[in-house]
């Protein structure tokens, strides 16, 4: 029911596209699994093989050398069957809807990768969207603008019927790879060292047409003792999808 509140105070169609011809395969880089061990982030993070961390400090060490750390910056690689979506320290602000109107300082940092199918076009023989599929891990961090309100890692699913769709600009479905406005909504379970939550956030990309209510990420946080409602940036600098 939010999603449909939130569509139609964008003036929005479930719909979700950009043109990306070449197949994408990337990962969150270890600074973002660095940023991740501060604030006590290190709790709730284990290297490769299991193992956790005495202090941010470890943790930290840890990441600029190569370390990989489970959950952060997985790869992501693009199939003819799958999409792949990066988010790269990707900044979204606190907000009002119907116009959007930015509300403060506060803000929600994102990276991390995701994986998402189908791609095909909707109602082409062989085309299922009867199951929307969405996995994918990264990390969080939330801001007053000033200091850093909390730290933690997050795993993406789907729940229907949050927008998944790909069309040209007339809003006709197509696939992924030939859509000129790609939308993927992905639900997020977060985890931090002393709560968890959730939230849904959206990536629209169109390469049909410019403003803040055509290519953005949008997203909305329920997590005690960190910052809720919306969030939202039309800056998508960080933000790759590929199929």
């Amino acid at each position: 029911m939010r999603r449909f509140a939130l569509i139609a105070c964008l003036g929005l169609v479930s719909v979700l596209a950009w043109s990306v011809s070449a197949p994408l395969s990337v990962k969150a880089g270890n600074t973002d699994a660095a940023h991740a061990c501060q604030q006590a982030g290190y709790l709730t993070l284990t290297r490769s093989d299991g193992t956790g961390f005495k202090n941010a400090g470890e943790c930290t060490s840890y990441a600029a050398r190569g370390g990989q750390i489970t959950g952060i910056g997985a790869a992501c690689t693009a199939t003819a069957t799958t999409g792949c979506i990066v988010l790269d320290s990707v900044t979204i602000r606190a907000a009002s809807l119907n116009p959007i109107t930015y509300l403060s300082a506060t803000t929600y940092t994102l990276s991390g990768t995701m994986t998402f199918t189908p791609t095909c076009q909707l109602g082409t023989a062989g085309c299922d969207y009867s199951t929307v599929t969405i996995t994918g891990s990264g990390t969080f961090s939330a801001s007053d603008g000033t200091s850093t309100l909390g730290t933690g890692t997050w795993v993406a699913s789907y729940s229907s019927p949050d927008p998944y769709s790909f069309t040209d600009a007339s809003f006709s479905s197509t696939s992924c790879a030939s859509a000129a406005i790609q939308m993927v909504t992905a639900r997020l379970a977060l985890t931090w060292p002393t709560g968890s939550g959730g939230a849904w956030v959206e990536v629209r990309l169109d390469s049909s047409a410019t403003g803040p209510t055509k290519t953005f990420v949008l997203g909305y946080f329920t997590a005690t003792g960190l910052p809720g409602g919306f969030f939202h940036t039309a800056d998508v600098n960080g933000v790759t999808l590929g199929c």
